[in-house]
Parts: structure tokens; sequence; C-alpha cells
């Protein structure tokens, strides 16, 4: 697989029952645990419920753009298991989607996020494991209203070496989580582009 910066996706590469699944996904959770994890995470319940549906939109937009773009042959669809109790805990911090050769981590926000970042708790393995191969990607997407926009898909590796996890601007997330900034990325690809010259 190889690294891509602004692609381009409508929701039109979803089809109706990846809509109806992942709604069905989002609205199970909160029937099942949204109070809980809503009132762990200091969110409001609405927003909780958007952002686990804008999460799993983005897992099925970003396999179909893999797939029909040639990225991968084949990938296992993504989770819509709910889990409860200790079967939660052994979920971790999983890829979201997954073949024979790749591991791929899906990173969803939504365009009123300014400026654009992805959150990342700061106890996944993907902000500071430096073990991961080639097989390991990160997939960073922006959800518009009609459609999802590919910022980029980026070695996991890639993304620790050149030291893009940092810190949260807002306060409310600095203590538990590390952000990627879009900006971040446009700036450390132009910089390897100009040292390849």
């Amino acid at each position: 697989m190889k690294q891509i910066i602004n692609d381009t996706l409508t929701f039109e590469n979803l089809t109706d029952e990846q809509l109806l699944l992942s709604k069905n996904f989002a609205q199970a959770i909160m029937l099942e645990k949204g109070l809980q994890i809503a009132n762990l995470k200091n969110v409001d319940e609405s927003k909780l419920y958007q952002d686990i549906l804008t999460g799993k939109l983005a897992e099925f937009a970003a396999s179909n753009y893999l797939l029909a773009n040639g990225l991968v042959k084949e990938l296992l669809a993504p989770d819509l298991k709910i889990r409860t109790g200790n079967e939660q805990k052994s979920v971790g911090y999983d890829h979201d989607l997954l073949n024979d050769d790749f591991k791929i981590h899906v990173k969803s926000c939504r365009d009123s996020s300014f400026p654009e970042s992805w959150l990342f708790d700061k106890h996944d393995p993907v902000t500071h494991s430096r073990t991961f191969d080639d097989s390991e990607f990160v997939v960073f997407m922006v959800q518009s209203k009609a459609s999802f926009a590919i910022r980029a898909i980026l070695p996991a590796r890639f993304l620790i070496e050149e030291s893009l996890y940092g810190p949260c601007l807002k306060p409310e997330f600095a203590k538990t989580k590390r952000c990627v900034y879009y900006s971040w990325i446009q700036d450390r690809l132009a910089t390897k582009t100009q040292e390849s010259k």
C-alpha cells in the first residue's frame, strides 16, 4: 500500500446497507452503554452518538476506497460487534480494517473541527510503538455534510519517526489525548519532498 494525500471520497461510495449498519451500530452502542461512555468521556450523548456514527461510516468509506482503487485486494468488513464487560477490554487499540498484508487504523473528524485534527488516546500503541513494520497504516478522514475526504494515508511508523503526534490545543484533551494536525502532515511532507530534490 502507498501513502496518499488529498484524495476525496463521497457518500455515494457508501451503500444503503453500510449506512444502515453504521446507524444501527451507533444506536446499539448508545443503548448498551451510551450514558456510561458519555459520563466517562464527559461529553453530551448526542455528540457521542454522532462521533460513533461518523467513525463507523469512515471505516466503511475507507474500506470502499481502498478496495475500489486497488490499494488492497481484500479486507475484512468493519467490526460491528457490541462488546461488554471483559470482552471490551480485549479490544484495546486494535486496527479498524484488516487483511493478510495490512493493518489499517481509520481516524475521522468532522469538517467543523478547526484546525483539522485527529485525537489518539495517549496509551494507544500506534502513537509510540516503534515496532511497526510497513504493514501498519493510518487513514485520516474528514466528514463534510455530504462526503468524506481522505486527507492522508500514511504508514504508522512514519507518524512516529516524523514526530507528528503532539499535544492537543484543547485543554480538556491535554491530559488523556495526543493529536495529529493536518497542517503538520502537510508541512512535514513538503519538507521531505524538498529534501529529496
